[in-house]
């Protein structure tokens, strides 16, 4: 059975048209007893109490309230205000611009939570996701990652969803078939997650007003926004009733199950921290000593290569000589936020001791995130190099022996994960018209791949 999220990025603050239409398409899911899920911009919250549409944030206030940006395309968009960004100060800055925003839509909406975020077109930063996860946001969608199935995803301490079914010209089409023809698609690709993505105001005007106003790095004032032609009204309503055909199909298909993103965080244990016993703690060092530099799924968890970095060197660091500690923390580790080590190449060899002194070292010192570089023997070597090195010695804690010396071979900066679809061939650049002509997003790409020691597979909850 596939789950069905119905998402519409609620943007529009320009055309004060567009509040009746986003109120009559929360009509329609009203109509057939299905709850979609509204990202909504924090200007766009703001000016429908301004304009004193209480009608329409009653109707949206009937279905799940998400968050989609403060300002959406006004420059600085998130994007281009991080890019010059540390990591620490990127997310006090996303914090200090933000938070406001998120504030503001839950007290229109009364929503004690939030359960998602989208990013607004490709304005997206890793420091951002790490500022919405401390502002208690569980999930990510339209996530840059794109996993198997859609399967939900673990990145920098939020859950990822991609979209994965865009039906704005979809809706606009004369005939609905196309869609029933897409969700057929992800049914026999064994897709476990559709998110079924529309924008209220492309079903009813001609562009978006992002494109009219922001496009390539304009800022016009308030002043100078000018809104958008409408469709013919013969095709917004086509639209509603193609929308209301496509949510008479989910519920009637057999595979198919409407769904939130509410539902979608109570199925997956998000909370940080916990501990791992001895079990867990085995099959990560056996998983590193085989050469893996990626997440491993084992005893009904996962651990992306960050979390296996943090369980080792803790382990490693304050273990017995030959046996493992009874409980390792396990603290969800945030991936380096500095360029990782180069190394020399060349292998070499390190007593145990020295290596569980380094171990206690880097324990002392971790802040919430990996080191870039492990300074010991003299040597400096990147963090994955390290890790095998300290699986060698959990390992053999695990068969009640400690091996007098460790051999050390270097290994490659970044995990596996780094080349997932998303990261692999990740830019900025000629992404999004919105964006000026000149803006690649370089240090947005440095940290992103960076950060890719933070994914890891989501496992849903045991009944």
């Amino acid at each position: 059975m596939a789950k069905v999220i119905f998402s519409f990025d609620t943007e529009d603050y320009i055309n004060p048209e567009a509040d009746d239409y986003t109120k009559r398409i929360c009509e329609v899911f009203d109509a057939n007893g299905v709850t979609a899920s509204f990202m909504m911009v924090g200007e766009r919250a703001r000016v429908l109490v301004e304009r004193g549409r209480v009608d329409v944030i009653a109707a949206l206030g009937r279905h799940e309230i998400g968050y989609h940006s403060y300002f959406h395309s006004v420059h600085p968009n998130v994007a281009e205000y991080l890019d010059g960004c540390g990591w620490y100060d990127g997310v006090g800055e996303f914090l200090s611009r933000e938070q406001e925003g998120v504030s503001l839509v839950r007290q229109i909406f009364n929503r004690e939570c939030l359960w998602a975020a989208v990013p607004a077109g490709a304005s997206w930063a890793p420091q951002m996701i790490c500022g919405y996860e401390r502002l208690g946001i569980p999930i990510q969608s339209d996530a840059a990652i794109t996993a198997p199935r859609n399967r939900p995803t673990h990145y920098i301490g939020q859950l990822h969803l991609k979209y994965n079914l865009w039906l704005d010209h979809l809706l606009l089409a004369d005939s609905w078939d196309p869609i029933g023809a897409q969700f057929d698609e992800h049914l026999e690709a064994g897709a476990q997650l559709i998110v079924a993505i529309d924008h209220p105001t492309i079903l009813m005007h001609e562009q978006f007003p992002d494109s009219l106003n922001f496009r390539h790095g304009r800022n016009p004032p308030p002043s100078e926004w000018v809104c958008c032609t409408q469709r013919p009204v013969a095709r917004q309503e086509m639209a509603l009733a193609h929308l209301e055909r496509t949510i008479r199909h989910v519920l009637e298909h057999p595979d198919l199950e409407p769904c939130t993103y509410e539902q979608i965080a109570g199925s997956f244990d998000l909370a940080p921290g916990g501990s791992v016993g001895p079990q867990a703690l085995g099959a990560v060092a056996a998983h590193v000593s085989e050469g893996a530099l990626c997440s491993i799924e084992t005893g009904g968890n996962s651990f992306s290569a960050a979390d296996q970095f943090g369980l080792l060197n803790h382990a490693a660091a304050h273990g017995g000589d030959a046996e493992l500690p009874v409980l390792t923390p396990l603290r969800r580790l945030l991936g380096p936020i500095n360029d990782v080590c180069v190394e020399d190449g060349r292998a070499f060899e390190a007593p145990s001791g020295q290596v569980r002194r380094a171990a206690r070292h880097v324990e002392h010192d971790l802040r919430g995130h990996m080191p870039a570089t492990i300074q010991f023997e003299g040597r400096r070597v990147g963090p994955a190099t390290f890790m095998r090195g300290l699986a060698r010695i959990v390992g053999g804690a695990a068969e009640g022996r400690l091996p007098a010396s460790v051999p050390f071979e270097p290994a490659p900066p970044l995990p596996d994960e780094a080349q997932m679809e998303g990261l692999r061939d990740l830019t900025w650049k000629d992404r999004w018209e919105i964006f000026p002509p000149d803006f690649a997003g370089d240090n947005l790409k440095r940290h992103a791949l960076l950060q890719s020691w933070t994914i890891r597979p989501g496992v849903e909850k045991r009944p």
